[in-house]
């Protein structure tokens, strides 16, 4: 019974992306997890259209801001160490914000968007910048060191805020004596098998399987290109195999109610 569903439910989703299974359609991979088990997984399109590399659970691929979530769970672990706080300030990892009021900003505020701090890519659009321009990690911090004030009291409003999470990384990386990706190998992606997950901390980095992204112009694929270093709020790339591993640890882990 249990194979005729999942056969039933390959053949609904091998219809449903039929349009995007080709050779000159920029690819993906679908996984479907039910209580802790994969019930559905398969690859649709190319990685590479160049090459004519198709897209396989095996493709490392840029997971954009599902990035963030796995930061949170870096910090989650880090206060669970008794090395960081909710309650810790900006200004404790931060001294050039001590006299400014962001400096007060506490790590609760920055992980549920409500710090109230001026969003990077707004500022980069407001400085004429355009898709692919890239942002640096060292651009969170000067941002917020150059404003005079925030957009709103921190804790008074909710507002998606990616500097935040760049701070958050760069926090990470001072409570630990890591870097980033140093940590989530060390903490999460080895610990869990995940060998194909990385941090594209370094512009233009190249890993293993990657695919490559692309966006739609005059009925035509145009290569996009990542050349930023910032992460935190993003930078993660990792496999499908690696993004099963991840979530069915966190299915657990919620039973559990704690990280490990």
């Amino acid at each position: 019974c249990v194979m005729a569903q999942q056969e039933s439910l390959s053949i609904k989703m091998d219809a449903l992306f039929k349009e995007k299974d080709h050779t000159k359609h920029p690819g993906f991979s679908l996984s479907i997890i039910t209580n802790g088990n994969v019930s559905f997984r398969n690859s649709y399109g190319m990685a590479n259209l160049e090459n004519g590399t198709p897209f396989r659970e095996s493709t490392v691929s840029d997971l954009g801001s599902v990035a963030k979530h796995i930061t949170n769970y870096a910090i989650l672990q880090l206060i669970k160490e008794k090395k960081l706080s909710f309650s810790d300030k900006l200004s404790t990892f931060f001294p050039t914000l001590i006299n400014k009021s962001s400096g007060d900003i506490t790590m609760l505020q920055l992980m549920q968007h409500t710090s109230g701090l001026r969003e990077i890519y707004s500022k980069l659009a407001l400085q004429g910048g355009r898709m692919g321009h890239p942002i640096f990690q060292e651009d969170a911090l000067h941002l917020v060191e150059m404003s005079e004030e925030q957009n709103f009291r921190a804790g008074s409003a909710f507002s998606y805020c990616n500097t935040g999470y760049m701070l958050l990384a760069e926090i990470i990386q001072k409570a630990s004596n890591l870097s980033y990706e140093a940590y989530l190998n060390e903490k999460i992606f080895q610990p869990l098998g995940m060998s194909h997950s990385f941090v594209m901390d370094i512009q233009g980095e190249i890993f293993p399987d990657m695919a490559n992204s692309y966006s739609p112009s005059n009925n035509q694929w145009t290569a996009v290109y990542d050349n930023s270093t910032a992460f935190g709020q993003g930078g993660i790339y990792m496999s499908l195999d690696d993004i099963e591993k991840w979530f069915i640890h966190l299915t657990k882990a919620g039973k559990q109610e704690e990280p490990p």
